[in-house]
């Protein structure tokens, strides 16, 4: 039996199920609320440096580890290799469908990983 609880989200109050007591916000508050604290800790140059020189000493410490569980990835899928490896030959030039803001850093989405050249690029 799963252990669940009513609670009240502390944005929105709205109602929500939660499988731990100390879940504060329900998912949509949360994605909000992480947008905003993510843009603003970008913002915080001693922060951003801090987490660099973080990464940095862990990327070297754990450089085995991590091809390993790269290797792994690519054996386990790769049919979602190849459709990356091939989307990322395809040059695109399109603007955003939101602002117009034309940029050559879109993202491609694939919905189906069979069909690799079939992508939505979005920035």
């Amino acid at each position: 039996m799963v252990y669940t609880k009513t609670l009240q989200c502390t944005m929105c109050g709205k109602d929500m199920i939660s499988r731990t007591a100390n879940r504060l916000r329900c998912m949509n508050c949360k994605k909000i609320y992480l947008k905003k604290y993510n843009k603003n800790w970008l913002k915080n140059p001693e922060k951003l440096a801090r987490h660099k020189a973080i990464e940095k000493i862990y990327r070297k410490n754990n450089s085995e580890s991590r091809a390993k569980r790269q290797k792994e990835y690519s054996r386990k899928n790769p049919d979602r290799i190849k459709a990356h490896s091939l989307s990322y030959r395809i040059k695109i030039k399109t603007a955003c469908e939101l602002c117009g803001e034309e940029n050559n850093l879109l993202h491609k989405h694939h919905w189906n990983y069979n069909k690799p050249l079939l992508f939505l690029p979005y920035v």
